[in-house]
């Protein structure tokens, strides 16, 4: 019929725990990343292995704290 099929207008959105998120990004240093945002970088260290798990609100801080990184960081211009 010439139409595009609809499973190509599909999107996705990714989802990371914060384990996954560091272990795919290993270049973000973790304690840097938890002082720059303001949460403890032992409580960090063990949100990123797993042995800890950041509550609704602190996940909520977390990710404006990460928005507020990657805001700064699409302002460098080299």
């Amino acid at each position: 019929n010439g139409k595009e099929p609809e499973w190509l207008k599909a999107e996705f959105e990714f989802i990371y725990d914060l384990r996954a998120f560091f272990a795919l990004f290993p270049i973000i240093n973790i304690t840097q990343f938890a002082n720059e945002i303001g949460i403890n970088a032992s409580l960090m260290r063990k949100y990123s292995k797993g042995i800890a798990f950041a509550s609704e609100k602190q996940r909520l801080h977390i990710q404006q704290g990460y928005r507020k990184i990657i805001s700064r960081l699409a302002e460098v211009n080299f």
